[in-house]
């Protein structure tokens, strides 16, 4: 290029920089006089000559290597450590971030499988089939029971009461001397407490106190007896709110806890009150970290599966959205046109939209029904040059790279594709034979 401009009688003047920038050259273009008399001229335009990245990779063209670093460099690796060094050990950073997430998400799970198995609680459903059979139980196996708190020879049945309830209404501790089991029968048993009782007089006295708890509040065993027990102590009531108009509701002094997850309060339905909402609505904790759960069977059982990692944290904050789009159109991913909503139309209009953090942001689709396929479909924005995700995938994204910090998460979130905007053709066994 500079013979190019000496052919064509436009020569360039070289402007040497200095400090971190010595060894580069700026080239200035004058222009022709403006003046004749006075000879005065004005640069035209600034001229960088750049090369291409393979010259570096030729021994000739090796000496230009000083503009990147000071000590030489003979092989092509080197060249792209050199050149991309800053980049490259960030990609090393987060992928060895996300490799150190994976091994400890695994950590974590393997270890709370392990205490949940080790953790088995006493439903209320078991807890009425032992209460109803106590007298008995413990006349049988009274003369067995001693003071040093042996309580290998008593029934099964209450070894398992004793056993099975140290994570709900013994808190945790192991009653393995009448000390432990004089200290819970004075909290829960109160100004009937003696200090003369016998070990088989104590837990006579704990079973009646349940017994009557749990026939106060229902008589007739209930469906979700066998996944839920009752809470004693801190845990016997709980201060509760509307879970749609968040107005506080009458505390519960007969909490209901899940046996697979004895942290998970189990809602009950909100009593009659000013509520502008129409529908069934449930009272939930005022504490934000006591988690909830539905009472019904499905949603009861479904806490054997690990718990997942919260995929909020995925969402861009709303006060980084102001230069996205404030509303969204999207249809079926399969109907198209054809698309048939609630309200007859063809299109839902999201106003409020949720978008990934990470750049470039992505829609996060809502999950209409479609009431002409009827197949629970995607719904992707009928603007093609917004990119969309799914909640299943940022779930299971969330469960993958939980463990990141919030700048590493963002990142991960970056080089995340969006979701494919055509549907998967699922073909059958029959249509690939």
């Amino acid at each position: 290029m500079k013979k190019i401009y000496r052919k064509r009688g436009r020569p360039l003047e070289e402007l040497r920089l200095w400090g971190s920038y010595q060894g580069l050259s700026l080239f200035l273009e004058w222009s022709a006089a403006l003046d004749s008399a006075s000879g005065k001229t004005e640069v035209v335009r600034l001229i960088v000559f750049v090369m291409h990245p393979q010259v570096f990779l030729h021994p000739w063209g090796q000496k230009h290597a000083y503009f990147f670093l000071c000590r030489p460099w003979t092989t092509k690796a080197d060249f792209v450590k050199l050149v991309c060094g800053q980049q490259s050990q960030r990609l090393e950073r987060a992928a060895s971030e996300a490799v150190q997430a994976a091994k400890m998400r695994q950590k974590i799970l393997a270890s709370q499988r392990r205490q949940s198995n080790s953790r088995t609680v006493l439903s209320t459903a078991r807890l009425r089939a032992i209460l109803d059979h106590s007298g008995q139980l413990l006349a049988d196996g009274a003369v067995d029971v001693d003071e040093t708190g042996d309580y290998s020879y008593l029934p099964n049945e209450i070894r398992e009461w004793l056993s099975d309830q140290q994570w709900t209404f013994f808190e945790g501790r192991t009653i393995s001397t009448s000390n432990d089991l004089k200290d819970f029968h004075r909290r829960y048993c109160g100004e009937f407490a003696r200090s003369d009782s016998s070990p088989t007089e104590l837990i006579q006295d704990l079973l009646r106190m349940q017994r009557q708890h749990i026939r106060v509040q229902s008589s007739k065993a209930a469906v979700i007896d066998e996944l839920t027990f009752y809470g004693f102590g801190e845990r016997r009531v709980v201060q509760l709110k509307c879970s749609h108009c968040k107005k506080p509701l009458p505390d519960d002094d007969a909490a209901r806890w899940a046996t697979l997850d004895p942290n998970s309060y189990v809602r009950k339905k909100a009593p009659a009150h000013l509520c502008s909402g129409t529908g069934r609505y449930y009272a939930i904790p005022i504490k934000v970290s006591i988690p909830s759960c539905f009472p019904n069977r499905s949603t009861l059982q479904a806490l054997r599966r690990p718990p997942r990692n919260d995929w909020q944290r995925c969402i861009r904050a709303p006060q980084r959205c102001e230069n996205l789009p404030q509303t969204v159109e999207s249809w079926c991913i399969g109907c198209r046109e054809g698309t048939l909503l609630s309200d007859g139309s063809n299109k839902c209009v999201d106003f409020s939209p949720r978008w990934t953090a990470g750049s470039p942001p992505k829609y996060i689709e809502r999950m209409p029904n479609c009431f002409k396929c009827d197949a629970g479909s995607r719904f992707i924005p009928i603007d093609a040059g917004i990119p969309s995700i799914g909640t299943q995938v940022l779930r299971h994204f969330a469960e993958e790279f939980g463990e990141l910090s919030d700048g590493g998460l963002e990142a991960a979130l970056s080089r995340r594709a969006p979701s494919r905007r055509t549907k998967r053709v699922v073909r059958s066994k029959e249509t690939l034979t």
